[in-house]
């Protein structure tokens, strides 16, 4: 999936969910603007909206279902501020990838999308294939925007991050401050 949206990052800040979705945009398309998770489950979404209200530059967020679900709040307070350069790309695959595809609330009583919608997020798209994929992604980049993006469980097989955090901090500040 995140190879699909690839080329809609580039030169946005990218605030990727923790574990394997941050290896795999690494692997995929390693940039200065990337900011990879390590250990935060949680705070893909509100780190991303800090830095959104913070800077006038594209801010997308790549969060998981079960993220996304630890720290429902997020939504309706990015609902409330409304910045106008947001977009929270939710990868729903039902499961907890990184820890051993346990399943998520998902997969039996919570659609991301209601949540987003329930929240009061305006502009909210449902997502699964590539076409519909990369429509969301090319959608109008003014607004806060959530997809939620279906997937199917299972992990790219790909290599740790070779970067300290430290050095991630520093060069996604750098980016931002340019």
């Amino acid at each position: 999936m995140l190879e699909v949206i690839a080329p809609y990052l580039d030169s946005k800040v990218v605030v990727c969910n923790l574990g394997i979705p941050s290896k795999e945009l690494y692997a995929l398309t390693h940039q200065s603007s990337n900011f990879y998770m390590l250990g935060s489950m949680g705070m893909a979404t509100p780190i991303g909206l800090g830095i959104s209200l913070s800077t006038n530059k594209e801010v997308v967020v790549i969060d998981g279902d079960g993220s996304i679900l630890m720290n429902p709040g997020t939504l309706a307070t990015a609902a409330h501020l409304n910045p106008p350069h947001l977009t929270i790309f939710a990868v729903d695959n039902s499961s907890y990838g990184s820890t051993g595809e346990q399943p998520t609330l998902t997969v039996s009583c919570v659609d991301l999308a209601l949540l987003a919608r329930g929240c009061g997020i305006p502009n909210v798209m449902k997502a699964a294939g590539k076409k519909q994929l990369v429509d969301a992604m090319k959608g109008p980049a003014h607004g806060l925007k959530f997809i939620h993006a279906l997937a199917l469980p299972g992990n790219a097989k790909v290599p740790n991050i070779p970067l300290h955090h430290l050095e991630v901090k520093k060069l996604v500040m750098e980016f931002i401050a340019s």
